[in-house]
């Protein structure tokens, strides 16, 4: 499968579901924000609080990517265009 075409492909497994997706990605950079904000003006534990958020939630982002990857090879081809 070439570049352009996994695109299309993501874009059309994500259609009804973007603003999830956006919300997902909205709420961890707003965690990081708030607890980078919060302790890491403290030395040393705000530093292991705050990397320990910042690798929970792109854990998450990768998580989130690996299942719309699984469903991309899943799902039949489609053939519409991206929205």
């Amino acid at each position: 499968m070439s570049g352009p075409e996994a695109i299309r492909r993501t874009w059309a497994l994500t259609k009804g579901h973007k603003g999830q997706l956006a919300l997902l990605v909205l709420a961890g950079v707003l965690l990081e924000v708030v607890v980078g904000a919060a302790f890491g003006w403290i030395p040393v534990v705000g530093w292991v609080v705050s990397g320990t958020i910042a690798g929970l939630v792109t854990a998450v982002w990768l998580v989130a990517g690996a299942l719309v990857f699984r469903a991309a090879r899943i799902a039949p081809a489609s053939t519409s265009s991206p929205a």
